[in-house]
């Protein structure tokens, strides 16, 4: 078993993208405990829906309308970052739109 510690987060982008590296090793742990036994009943199928949850549940799918230029700046930061363009802009727009709330 992989030894997992959860970090402190800056921001939900942070959590996103440590979430998106860490998925895998936190169902393998998971699977493993079921395996042997040491899993609390519920406890895998409701950190997994926990987690995916906080990756896709929340998020909805739209289009909207972009300046080339801008996309394939929005490209290459979410690769130097390793995301995609898709969630790089997400997490963008999120933390843009907390900042205006806080104001």
């Amino acid at each position: 078993m992989k030894q997992i510690t959860v970090p402190a987060f800056e921001s939900e982008g942070d959590e996103i993208r440590w979430w998106q590296r860490s998925l895998d090793a936190v169902e393998e742990n998971l699977a493993e405990a079921v395996q042997f036994g040491t899993a609390r009943r519920g406890t895998t199928a409701r950190i997994l829906g926990e987690a995916r949850k906080g990756l896709t549940g929340v998020f909805r799918h739209v289009s909207i309308r972009i300046l080339e230029d801008d996309l394939e700046q929005a490209r290459l930061q979410a690769r130097e970052k390793g995301m995609t363009h898709q969630n790089y802009i997400a997490a963008l727009l999120h933390e843009a739109l907390a900042k205006r709330r806080k104001r």
